[in-house]
């Protein structure tokens, strides 16, 4: 994704800055010895060496404290990076991070010309069982939804609560016919969710397809949204 590579290019300068750092010190030792004379006192090429290696440890002990700071640093922004990617609630992606997820599948069909696929999910009646359950119930159950679409998606499709109890799933490399049988495995799992109630929980869900249906990201998101709402009022006809 665009944002990991964003992150390994600033880890990178952050290593080189480490680096020239370490240089610097170095550098730094060995004038501060020159400086108090030692070369002078002890004029050979072997003090020279043990001179160098004396900087050598020197350095590191000043460096290596840096070094571990930086990785710190470098843990703790990435940690806080992949926070601000996620769903606090369910785990998964935020809504945020797939437009960025979107945009780098579209520049990877413009190379590589990979399809995708949108799924749009909507749970059933989440409203009253909001509304007769209680919003723990409620929460219990998007949590266990969530932790299905996970158990269901290969690890390249990226699952997205999109707000309330709507989830996206991206779909990378993936036909309709992928995508379709995924959300008939995903209906047929949710279903059998234990809701420590007498409650069966139930979705609906649309597909749209990059680039047969469209080459805009709001219109393909759109349309499979449509196709969803659909499905459900054909589901309550039946």
């Amino acid at each position: 994704m665009q944002e990991e590579r964003e992150r390994y290019f600033r880890n990178a300068i952050i290593i080189i800055s480490m680096f020239e750092l370490f240089i610097i010190t170095l550098f730094s030792i060995q004038i501060y010895l020159n400086v108090h004379g030692i070369n002078m006192i002890y004029d050979t090429k072997i003090v020279n060496i043990v001179i160098s290696a004396n900087c050598l440890i020197y350095s590191l002990l000043i460096f290596m404290p840096t070094t571990f700071y930086f990785i710190l640093q470098i843990n703790k922004i990435n940690d806080m990076e992949k926070k601000l990617c996620l769903d606090p609630m369910t785990g998964l992606y935020n809504k945020s991070y797939l437009l960025r997820a979107t945009l780098f599948e579209v520049e990877r069909y413009k190379r590589f010309n990979q399809t995708f696929s949108i799924i749009f999910i909507d749970l059933d009646n989440f409203k009253k069982i909001n509304d007769t359950m209680g919003h723990k119930i409620g929460d219990l159950i998007l949590i266990k939804v969530a932790k299905c679409i996970k158990k269901n998606v290969r690890t390249i499709d990226i699952p997205v609560r999109y707000g309330g109890d709507e989830f996206v799933i991206l779909m990378p490399q993936t036909t309709y016919e992928g995508a379709k049988a995924l959300l008939d495995r995903l209906k047929q799992n949710i279903s059998l969710v234990d809701t420590t109630s007498k409650i069966k929980v139930s979705i609906s869900g649309g597909i749209s397809v990059f680039p047969n249906d469209s080459k805009d990201f709001e219109q393909l998101l759109n349309l499979a949204d449509e196709r969803m709402y659909k499905n459900k009022r054909l589901a309550k006809t039946k």
